[in-house]
Parts: structure tokens; C-alpha cells; sequence
């Protein structure tokens, strides 16, 4: 029989990751492909999605504080951290009037905005992706996908999408310098591959476009470890992996039976260092199979309790994620021990979970993992930060039922975007369309 490809050893898990994600800079700078150097470069940190630094912590607490805010950024989206062609560090937002901003990452002011004769509609959940090759990479609800310089902030490309549908997704950059980005198309999505430095030309500056007969909205595409695959989530319910070069589609699955969940919602795919690809649904997460989109495994929502965020993938292979329910609670998931594919789907495990005090859901709150595991997260008007393993160093104890919350921050509004890790000791966060620098 055959088990589980899922390899619990935390010093191989380091170990492969560091190779794909981290020593993949190596690649990127002789291909002139994939993303920027820098912190955060794309929405969810890396390619796979697992929104997890292994180089930079978050702030250590306990009393963290705004070092500064701008409101004139009008963010809507996530922000993304990055080096431009000179070796300088910028802080990237999708803003809803320009469409792309860029913020010093020291005083916070604006350094550039997109060149607004290139606007048509507002930047919506689509943050930006940073290039090597110094473009930052956004759609817009004009049905373009927008590329600026990272340095002037001069528009080079604006592609439009043919059909009607906003272009609501975090564009991939794969190492050989291919873009993969979607639009929602009024629930028909497409997909398309853009050549590396395609020019606003009348020449296809395509690969390949293809129809994937599903919503596709707030999400990013994920990659496989060897970038030959790319996993797109549709309608909140199911999951499509096609091949990065030809586009043929190899397979699709429905893991999840409960409907949409909002338009706000991001489930984003996540793809581990073994291939496997995390789900997160209305009803839960789902492991599936790289090859055949098989659940291996599973961890069950209870009731009317729903996922609304992509689960961070930690080094240790758990998965964290805010849950939405009564109460909603932040919660860290094991995989099973033992699963053979005779015994497909098992049975995830609760790590430990922490329970908010007041009413509210997570919708779109994705969290970030530091180097040292611990999980950053917003709920409402909070943000908060956890120690990854749940253990209480006071006592030395691990509970199944608590987490342990080091610290926690209040904010004006509701957050509606996820988390990014922009330098050691510090984060990004946008709250009610201003962008917040918090450090210790």
C-alpha cells in the first residue's frame, strides 16, 4: 500500500524549502525570471503560498507599536515588500485610484504612484507582484492587468482582458520569467500566460489563454515545487491543476460541498514541499494528492463554522488558520501520523486553538508564519501574534484546546487584507485603506 507522501521530519522540511524557495534566488538571477529579491515579494511570501518567512521575524512584542501609517495610499489590497533594479527596498500596495503605489519603507511617504492615464478601475484584491526583472505585476477592475517599473513607477503594459471580468488575482512569476494571472470573467474565468518583459505592442505577447469555467476571484495561483504545475482555485469549491507550459489540464477536483462563501473570501491554494496541495474551504482543509487531486486527508469544519483564508504553511508541516463560527477561534492543524492511501481521506488533528472573546469572522484575514514559528494574524480590529507550537513557557505546557497569544494590537477598523513580514522585527498591514508599519 502506499502512504502518504507528507514527510513529518522539521530538518528535511527546512531543508527542502530553503532549496526551492530561499536558494531559488540563485535561479531567479541567472534566468531573469521569477520574483524580487526582498521580504515579501508576492502576496502570500513565496510561489507555493505558504506565507511563511524563514528568514525574518515579526515583532517579538510585548508592546509593539506604529512606527508609521499612509492613508494616501487608498490601500486596497495586501502589501508586498521588494528590491527594485537599483537595490532598493520599496513597500508595494494596490491603491485604489492610481493603481499601484510604492511607500519608503522608512518614513512611509508616497514615492510613486502608477501613471494615472493608465487607469480605468480600481485596484481590488489583486496585490501586486515584484519581478526580478524589476516590474511590479497587478489586475485591476478595468479588466487589465497592469505592469509598472519598480523604480519610476511608469506603466510598460497594460493588457486587457477580452471579455468582460476583473482581473482579481495576485499574479505568479515562475523562475523562467512566464506570468500567470486570472480574471473572474462573470464566473467563466480565464487564465493566461504573459512572456517575460512582454511590451504594450499589437504582437500576442502570450503564451497561452484558456477558459476555466469557474469564478475565479481573490485568489493566487500556486506553483509546484518544480513549477511545471499550477494549481487555481474556482468557485470556493474546487481545485484545478494545469500544466505551467502548455496549459492542458491534468485534473479537477471538488473537495468542498458548501458553497461559495463571499466574494471577499481567499482560497488560495498551498502547495508543500512533497507537492501536496492545502485547500481551505467553507468546510474545512483539504490535502490532495499533486497527481491525481485525490483528499488525502482532511480536517472538518463543525456546523456553520467556515474557513474564509488561506491556512499559512508552517516549517514544522502544521497548518494555522483563522476559523469563522461561534466562537470563531485561530487554529493550528497536524497532519496525520500515519495515512495510507488505502485509508484516503483521514483524519487531520487539532494542534491547539485559541478562541476569540468577541463576535466576528475571518474573511480574507490570511496570516504570516516568522522564522522562529510564530503566527501573525488580524480578526476585526485586532492583531495579533502566536506562538506557533502553543506552548505556554511559563509552564512548559501544551493544550490541545489553547494557544498561547503573545501579544495583541487595536486598530480603527476592520482588517480585510492578509498579513505581510517586511523586514526583521516588522510588519505591513493595511486597516481601512491606510497602510500601517508595526514593529517593536
Amino acid at each position: 500500500m502506499k502512504k502518504s507522501n507528507y514527510l513529518p521530519a522539521i530538518g528535511a522540511f527546512a531543508l527542502f524549502v530553503g532549496f526551492s524557495l530561499v536558494s531559488g534566488s540563485a535561479t531567479i538571477a541567472e534566468a531573469s525570471g521569477g520574483l524580487a529579491t526582498g521580504a515579501w515579494p508576492t502576496v502570500h511570501h513565496d510561489i507555493q503560498n505558504t506565507s511563511r518567512s524563514d528568514d525574518l521575524n515579526g515583532p517579538l512584542g510585548p508592546n509593539p507599536q506604529v512606527v508609521w501609517q499612509n492613508r494616501d495610499a487608498h490601500g486596497r489590497t495586501g502589501v508586498t515588500i521588494g528590491e527594485d533594479q537599483d537595490g532598493n527596498v520599496g513597500v508595494y500596495s494596490g491603491d485604489g485610484r492610481q493603481p499601484i503605489t510604492r511607500l519608503d519603507p522608512t518614513s512611509g511617504a508616497v514615492v510613486w504612484n502608477s501613471s494615472p492615464g493608465y487607469f480605468e478601475g480600481q485596484a481590488d484584491k489583486s496585490t501586486p507582484t515584484l519581478g526580478a526583472n524589476g516590474r511590479a505585476y497587478m489586475g485591476e477592475r478595468g479588466n487589465n492587468m497592469i505592469v509598472a517599473d519598480m523604480l519610476t513607477g511608469e506603466v510598460v503594459l497594460k493588457k486587457k482582458i477580452k471579455h468582460d471580468g476583473d482581473v482579481r488575482t495576485s499574479p505568479l512569476i515562475l523562475s523562467d520569467g512566464c506570468i500567470i494571472y486570472c480574471s473572474g470573467a462573470l464566473g467563466n474565468g480565464w487564465c493566461k500566460s504573459l512572456k517575460p518583459d512582454a511590451e504594450d505592442t499589437p504582437e500576442d505577447p502570450y503564451y497561452w489563454s484558456t477558459a476555466l469555467r469557474g469564478s475565479i476571484l481573490n485568489v493566487a495561483p500556486a506553483a509546484s515545487i518544480d513549477e511545471t504545475v499550477t494549481y487555481i482555485s474556482l468557485d470556493r469549491q474546487k481545485v484545478v491543476a494545469i500544466n505551467s507550459e502548455t496549459k492542458a489540464e491534468l485534473w479537477r477536483v471538488t473537495p468542498s460541498r458548501r458553497g461559495r462563501g463571499g466574494s471577499v473570501a481567499d482560497h488560495s491554494p498551498v502547495v508543500g514541499p512533497d507537492d501536496t496541495v492545502y485547500f481551505g474551504s467553507r468546510d474545512g482543509i483539504f490535502a490532495l494528492d499533486p497527481a491525481t487531486g485525490k483528499t488525502m486527508w482532511k480536517w472538518s469544519t463543525q456546523g456553520r463554522e467556515s474557513i474564509g483564508s488561506n491556512p499559512a504553511l508552517g516549517a514544522d508541516g502544521r497548518l494555522y488558520v483563522g476559523v469563522s463560527g461561534k466562537p470563531s477561534f485561530v487554529v493550528a492543524i497536524s497532519p496525520p501520523t500515519t495515512c495510507l492511501e488505502a485509508d484516503w481521506p483521514c483524519e487531520g488533528e487539532t494542534s491547539w486553538r485559541y478562541n476569540m472573546q468577541d463576535r466576528g469572522t475571518f474573511t480574507n484575514n490570511g496570516g504570516a508564519i516568522d522564522a522562529e514559528g510564530r503566527f501573525y494574524v488580524s480578526f476585526r480590529k485586532r492583531l495579533m501574534a502566536f506562538d506557533a507550537d502553543g506552548t505556554d513557557h511559563d509552564t512548559n505546557a501544551t493544550t490541545p484546546d489553547q494557544g498561547q497569544l503573545i501579544w495583541n494590537m487595536e486598530f480603527p477598523r476592520n482588517f480585510k487584507n492578509p498579513v505581510s513580514i517586511g523586514a526583521e522585527n516588522v510588519l505591513y498591514v493595511v486597516n481601512g485603506k491606510t497602510v500601517f508599519k508595526v514593529a517593536d
